[in-house]
């Protein structure tokens, strides 16, 4: 469906975005898939980057990190270009794509498998933000009985050594 009030919801995601509701000493905000989860509505990603644009340029010092860094995301990469993001963050959470989260994904592959999000982080080096991306492990879940492809201290270290070879410049590992 269209949003019907455009000024309004540029001013919502400028909101977002500003961290006026952040706590006193608090740099900067995270924002999640940088749409807050209104990715149903014709047109919010272009309202959205207006209003985090905004946000920016009131607040100049304000820092931004935004999650959702996907390859082929022409509105995302524009927000890093300009300075509007400071950051991006990858999700690598711990599932395989196509195989659905935690638990389902037990029965489809094993834990592992960043090159599933090495077109995005390629994106970042192609596009010149590779040094302000991090990579999200996200929900370490360990091996287990009820999940016999989860992380072992072993599975985690050759992930992370496997980022470390092939993107020597990304930012950092969360």
């Amino acid at each position: 469906s269209k949003i019907e009030n455009v000024s309004a919801a540029t001013a919502y995601f400028e909101s977002q975005a500003s961290c006026a509701k952040c706590a006193a000493g608090v740099p900067g905000v995270g924002l999640d898939e940088c749409n807050d989860g209104n990715g149903r509505y014709e047109g919010v990603e272009e309202l959205a980057a207006a209003g985090f644009r905004q946000a920016k340029k009131s607040r100049p010092k304000i820092v931004i990190a935004g999650w959702g860094a996907n390859e082929n995301d022409q509105i995302f990469t524009s927000l890093m270009a300009d300075g509007t993001f400071d950051l991006a963050m990858i999700e690598g959470y711990t599932y395989c794509p196509g195989c659905d989260d935690w638990p389902n994904s037990t029965n489809c592959c094993a834990t592992g498998g960043i090159e599933a999000y090495f077109g995005r982080l390629n994106w970042a080096k192609t596009h010149g933000y590779l040094n302000k991306t991090v990579f999200c492990f996200g929900y370490i879940l360990g091996q287990s009985k009820i999940n016999p492809w989860g992380w072992t201290e072993a599975s985690l270290r050759l992930e992370m050594l496997k980022l470390k070879h092939g993107y020597p410049e990304l930012r950092g590992v969360l």
